[in-house]
């Protein structure tokens, strides 16, 4: 009797960790669809078109976080039909979350305060060469 009691909470434990890693490989998703990354880097683009390689980076790296809830989608239903694979998938999606995540979230830091430092610098009256490449004169500015 108590062999089918454990079995259950074993089931419902590898769920719920399961559950959770999933829950927590949506933030890197959330982060970048609902701020608008993509949108907010767009006026970025360098005069020819083309957009600054830390900026697309953070883009593509953005859109492959939609892969990482997939993957892990993918190892829930192996892990459903061969229950003797559960720890190793529970854990490498964990580990898969827990890496991605992490480096996403350094990364995005890395390139808002490179870009917020600028902005500083430009509430200050100095310019750097992030302003240089960026800001566009108007039509009252001088061309230098």
């Amino acid at each position: 009797m108590d062999e089918p009691q454990t079995n259950r909470k074993a089931t419902v434990g590898w769920f719920a960790i399961w559950l959770l890693t999933f829950l927590a490989s949506l933030v890197p998703v959330i982060l970048h669809r609902w701020s608008g990354i993509a949108e907010i880097i767009e006026p970025f683009r360098y005069p020819w078109g083309l957009l600054p390689a830390d900026l697309l980076f953070l883009r593509h790296f953005g859109e492959l976080a939609h892969w990482i809830p997939v993957i892990l989608v993918i190892g829930l239903i192996i892990a459903i039909r061969k229950p003797s694979l559960r720890r190793p998938l529970v854990a490498s999606g964990a580990a898969l979350t827990a890496v991605f995540s992490s480096i996403y979230a350094g990364y995005a830091v890395i390139i808002v305060s490179m870009y917020l430092r600028s902005y500083s610098n430009a509430m200050e009256g100095n310019t750097d060469m992030l302003q240089e490449l960026y800001v566009k004169p108007t039509q009252a500015e001088p061309q230098r």
